[in-house]
């Protein structure tokens, strides 16, 4: 297989390798995404810990990271930012709030915190607004600190069509995420100039990866396309019937009764053979039912 010389930051592999193992480019990414009400005062200055969880079982929705972030601004106050990247846009806005229920920050990273974000990076849209940032808050969930988590929703696709005010920053990192890896692609001289931009994109380069590596990368990414196609032609044939909620049917089609279907059986198949590879290159269980989604029961039987 071939690769761009620039690997795309949109895998778990990469999204990890820029943004957890180099804590002081997600400081300037954090600062250019945010939205502090006085960038000035409110500016983070340093990393003080940062952490990586595994994608929560059962999650309805293909994710990088999470990766949280403990940091300290220029006044002495704590932030907590946890920033994931979802790989499927087909969710209603409804259904990210029923999803960022059950993906709550621990509690024990966010209870010291002043400021506390949960940054969703979506490849994808999930609404017919020309905004490219939604701003929600968690209610009724029985936590006052959690319910102060400010959770933002950025559409990667709609970065350069929408409107709205944005800094230079801001605008640079999301290029820097919406066209980084694609073939034929170059980055531009300001991507590469920038000080958090361009160290990010010397980490992307294809050949700063093992074999192993590159065949992870891969794995994803077939991954991340059989499972759009899938889910795309089941949420088309809702709205294709005129469904008023078509969405919420072909979600429900999806995870609870397609389950039976030949389509659905088949990727099934896809992940159980991409697990089984994976063993026999000696990859870690652990790692291994991260990356396909399989149980636990199942890797067990092989």
């Amino acid at each position: 297989m071939k690769y761009a010389h620039y690997l795309s930051p949109k895998t778990d592999l990469t999204f990890k390798r820029v943004f957890y193992e180099q804590p002081y480019i997600t400081v300037d990414f954090l600062n250019a995404l945010l939205p502090f009400e006085n960038i000035e005062e409110e500016r983070i200055a340093e990393c003080l810990e940062i952490n990586c969880r595994s994608r929560p079982s059962g999650s309805p929705v293909l994710q990088c990271g999470p990766i949280g972030a403990l940091c300290r601004n220029i006044k002495g106050g704590i932030v907590y930012a946890e920033m994931r990247l979802l790989l499927t846009g087909i969710y209603s806005t409804e259904m990210l709030r029923e999803y960022i229920q059950t993906c709550p920050i621990p509690a024990e990273r966010y209870k010291a915190a002043q400021k506390v974000f949960s940054l969703n990076l979506i490849d994808g849209t999930v609404s017919d607004s020309r905004r490219y940032c939604h701003d929600l808050r968690l209610t009724g969930t029985g936590d006052e600190a959690q319910s102060n988590i400010r959770m933002l929703f950025i559409e990667l696709p709609k970065v350069g069509t929408d409107r709205q005010n944005r800094t230079h920053d801001c605008n640079i990192w999301l290029k820097f995420l919406s066209e980084t890896g694609a073939y034929g692609e170059k980055p531009d001289r300001s991507m590469i100039l920038h000080p958090g931009i361009g160290p990010a994109l010397s980490l992307l380069e294809s050949t700063a990866y093992s074999d192993k590596e590159l065949n992870e990368y891969a794995e994803f990414i077939t991954t991340v396309k059989t499972f759009r196609n899938i889910a795309g032609k089941i949420f088309k044939e809702g709205f294709d019937k005129g469904r008023i909620k078509g969405l919420e049917e072909g979600f429900d089609r999806w995870y609870r009764e397609g389950v039976n279907t030949g389509s659905i059986a088949a990727f099934r198949q896809f992940q159980r053979e991409s697990a089984v590879r994976m063993k026999e290159d000696g990859i870690p269980d652990e790692n291994i039912l991260k990356w396909t989604g399989i149980r636990k029961y199942e890797l067990d039987l092989f």
